[in-house]
């Protein structure tokens, strides 16, 4: 999957979401104003002498070149592999929507799975980690 690399204004925002604070909140924590935070999410503004403490606050790298990011982390992908209670088809499944889950979590633009519309037109969960105990989080 190819995408532009998220700008430094999304990649401060998406920390900050990660991390479940307010625009005040980061505000307060790095010593800026709220207009500050929002100038730099929507790339109006760079954070210039603030970026360490944003860095800090939020636990993150905005460095200009962001490392790529693995499609999926290797223990998950390996759990799902070992995992006896799945059939082959329910393993693609649940590894297309852990895929799906990263590159939303992302901001890309991912490819929607065609079993998803069907279970929202019958009503059936779609949430196979859920339904076979397996964990699933984005990190």
């Amino acid at each position: 999957m190819t995408s532009e690399p998220a700008t430094l204004g999304t990649r401060i925002r998406r920390a900050r979401e990660r991390a479940r604070l307010s625009q005040v909140e980061l505000a307060k924590a790095v010593g800026a104003s709220v207009r500050a935070v929002g100038d730099w999410e929507n790339d109006r503004r760079k954070p210039r002498n603030r970026l360490g403490a944003i860095e800090q606050v939020l636990d993150v790298d905005l460095s200009e070149q962001p490392q790529p990011q693995p499609d999926i982390p290797q223990k998950l992908l390996d759990e799902i592999m070992t995992n006896k209670g799945l059939t082959q088809g329910e393993r693609e499944a649940v590894i297309r929507a852990v895929r799906e889950a990263i590159a939303r979590e992302r901001g890309e633009a991912g490819p929607s799975s065609p079993g998803r519309d069907a279970d929202r037109e019958t009503g059936r969960q779609a949430s196979l980690p859920a339904r076979h105990g397996i964990p699933f989080r984005c990190r």
